[in-house]
């Protein structure tokens, strides 16, 4: 008698199931709807025959069921749970719907690959054999980066670096093409354009996405792009896009009409540090005003918003409408003063009212201004216009340390003492932007200059020959020889534009 193979226990045998609908155990479920598995008892009593309102064929429908539907109806308007497609054939049950059988594996288990470790719900054998790995891992035996032509294809060959090389970049005579956009040599076969082009061409797409959101400066982002990010693209330039698209939507927002829109409206409406976090598209704008700003009246918009800061924050004190006063008679004064100025005098008042603990200016004491003093001896000097103001307005005599006599002698000392030190830390220097500001540093030492007046030098405002002169035309201030020495190594080449330029090109760099 021929031996015959052990049957293998069935399901049911394993583990007792219940039924869905009764609770009851059942050796088998005799029909399963929707997901839930009926005994027989429940399929009798629950179920009936009835025509298919679709097709008009009879078929087995659960009683009061509002749209009964025979099988070959049900499998026709069977769509996949993932992808909405139609499911003629399913791949696998999620609950009481189908997936299609392309989308089943993201509904199985996921199991660890044998060489990643990471976990797939497509593992496979490669070749029927071996342990199972997922698919990223099998494609990495075949598959690589080409050496050559940059591309992700079947290995062909390996280089004499040991790199992989596709198999139209292997031999002796590897394949080429023209990119279809400049007509430049592209290693490798196809109609791929090279990786400018390629880039250029993400850039344009990222451009079209960010249009349609854009108002009255779209035209300005797209010249914006097509003038500095297109033009030498390289492989961040979607994200660029996507930045400078971020910007001129806050610009419409904060400029609500063209018409607004100009040198001054820009940096009003913008930080210091939001214009220099975005800093090519301002140089960008700067160049297509018909007035530009100079470094004073940017730097006296910067001073105005920050005075504006400072006031709007000491108005949740009960100082805050005096500090105000204060500051309308500093600009009412009948010698203009800077803003920068009035917000060292205004810092200098809302320390001190800070300090004293004091409800309003008038209630102010001759020791409140003392005790100020002891901690922060500096700012006497700032505090002298807040004293005239207060006797002025409120007859309140406060007085202020009588000042020191300055001691012309050591303060040159020092001065020529810091301007050597400077001087050759500037000759061993080896960084040309470190190397222009210690120079900057240095002239403004020496010649007795405001450094903002020395970092705005332009470069038609230097005369280079046998001596460097400075302001020829007005000033004609003329470097030494040690001075000049330096001057000519490290800014003799500058033809046009700022001497001294900052991170952005048209503008000279901050003191």
């Amino acid at each position: 008698m021929r031996n015959r193979k052990p049957r293998r226990p069935r399901k049911h045998e394993d583990a007792p199931r219940l039924c869905g609908n009764c609770g009851g155990p059942m050796l088998k479920a005799h029909r399963i709807e929707a997901g839930v598995a009926y005994c027989q008892a429940c399929y009798v009593r629950d179920f009936e025959r009835v025509a298919c309102p679709a097709c008009g064929s009879q078929c087995i429908a659960k009683l009061h069921d509002p749209a009964p539907l025979c099988h070959d109806c049900m499998v026709e308007r069977r769509r996949c749970v993932r992808c909405r497609r139609p499911v003629p054939r399913a791949g696998i049950r999620v609950g009481a719907e189908f997936a299609c059988l392309s989308c089943a594996p993201y509904f199985r288990k996921k199991k660890a690959c044998s060489e990643c470790g990471g976990l797939s719900s497509q593992l496979f054998r490669p070749e029927g054999a071996g342990e199972p790995i997922c698919p990223s891992c099998a494609n990495k035996r075949t598959h690589a980066t080409c050496a050559r032509c940059t591309r992700y294809r079947p290995i062909g060959t390996i280089n004499e670096s040991g790199r992989f090389l596709c198999a139209s970049c292997s031999g002796e005579n590897p394949e080429e093409h023209e990119c279809p956009d400049c007509g430049a040599t592209v290693p490798g076969k196809g109609s791929a354009p090279c990786q400018k082009c390629s880039s250029r061409r993400g850039g344009r797409k990222a451009m079209a996405a960010e249009e349609p959101h854009l108002g009255w400066s779209k035209d300005l982002f797209i010249a914006f792009c097509e003038a500095r990010l297109l033009l030498q693209p390289n492989t961040i330039v979607r994200t660029r896009v996507a930045r400078a698209a971020a910007f001129f939507g806050d610009l419409e927002k904060r400029i609500p009409h063209r018409v607004n829109f100009d040198a001054h409206a820009l940096h009003r409406s913008f930080t210091a540090e939001e214009l220099r976090l975005s800093q090519s598209a301002v140089a960008f704008l700067e160049e297509r005003f018909t007035a530009t700003l100079s470094s004073e009246e940017r730097l006296q918009i910067k001073e105005e918003r920050l005075i504006e800061q400072s006031l709007a924050n000491a108005s949740a004190h009960l100082w805050g409408n005096d500090l105000r006063d204060f500051d309308r008679a500093l600009r009412e004064a009948s010698r203009p003063l800077a803003a920068r100025s009035r917000r060292s005098y205004l810092a200098a008042a809302m320390g001190l009212l800070k300090h004293a603990s004091r409800d309003r200016i008038p209630d102010l004491a001759q020791d409140d201004v003392d005790g100020y003093l002891r901690r922060r001896p500096g700012q006497c000097a700032s505090l002298s216009p807040l004293v005239s103001w207060i006797e002025k307005r409120h007859a309140l005599k406060l007085t202020l340390p009588a000042k020191r006599k300055r001691d012309d002698a050591a303060r040159e000392k020092k001065l020529l003492v810091d301007a050597d030190a400077i001087m050759r830390s500037l000759e061993a220097s080896e960084n040309a932007s470190s190397a222009r500001a210690l120079l900057a540093a240095a002239i403004s030492l020496l010649y007795r200059l405001p450094l903002e007046h020395v970092v705005a030098l332009q470069a038609t405002d230097v005369e280079i020959g046998d001596n460097v002169v400075l302001w020829p035309a007005t000033d004609a201030i003329q470097l030494d020889e040690r001075v000049g020495l330096v001057f000519r190594k490290w800014l003799g080449r500058t033809e046009a534009g700022p001497m001294f330029p900052g991170r952005n090109k048209t503008r000279p760099m901050s003191v």
